[in-house]
């Protein structure tokens, strides 16, 4: 069996490493999207690997301006189908505590009168704090997506599933001025 695992990660089981039954009857998988070549492309047609990210792209529809925070928070609490939120994006920066970076009192976008939130990050792999490790300023920015849950005991929710990987840049966050939502998929 070793040797089965050796070959699809060394040689990909073409060639004489085919010819081995122990080696051939080695099912794989892959984690490529699949193909969608026309009608007769001799491209092979494979299938993602379970629990792999899909290979379709979320469709973002702009939103309401980040300032006014009032405007903002309304446009956020009515983000709801048939009772569930819709998934959005927002820029959001966390700011410097005492111990690193904090996801309480974070401002959603760069302006003077941004809202301030609490970040719920445990859905992440690596947690915003820990990606924040590459910030040295007083603000460190990221682009996040997830579920507007409105105010609980602790002040406004943000409970994000997926954010950029590395800090953005200053400029780049002070660009984005606007809210988005999860555009409709037919699904």
């Amino acid at each position: 069996m070793k040797r089965a695992w050796i070959c699809v990660a060394l040689l990909g089981c073409n060639g004489s490493a085919a010819k081995d039954p122990a080696i051939a009857a080695t099912p794989t998988t892959t984690t490529t999207p699949p193909a969608t070549g026309s009608a007769g492309s001799d491209a092979p047609v494979t299938k993602p690997k379970l629990g792999s990210p899909t290979s379709v792209a979320t469709s973002w529809l702009p939103g309401a301006p980040l300032s006014p925070a009032a405007g903002l928070l309304t446009w956020l609490e009515a983000q709801v189908v048939r009772g569930e939120p819709r998934l959005v994006r927002l820029p959001i920066a966390l700011p410097r505590g005492d111990a690193g970076y904090t996801l309480h009192d974070v401002r959603i976008g760069a302006g003077a009168d941004a809202m301030t939130i609490y970040v719920v990050d445990t859905a992440l792999g690596i947690g915003l704090s820990n990606r924040a490790m590459r910030c040295d300023g007083e603000l460190c920015p990221f682009l996040a997506e997830g579920y507007w849950r409105g105010r609980d005991e602790q002040g406004l929710r943000f409970e994000v599933r997926t954010a950029s990987r590395a800090p953005l840049a200053a400029d780049a966050f002070a660009a984005i001025t606007h809210a988005e939502v999860e555009g409709e998929s037919g699904n």
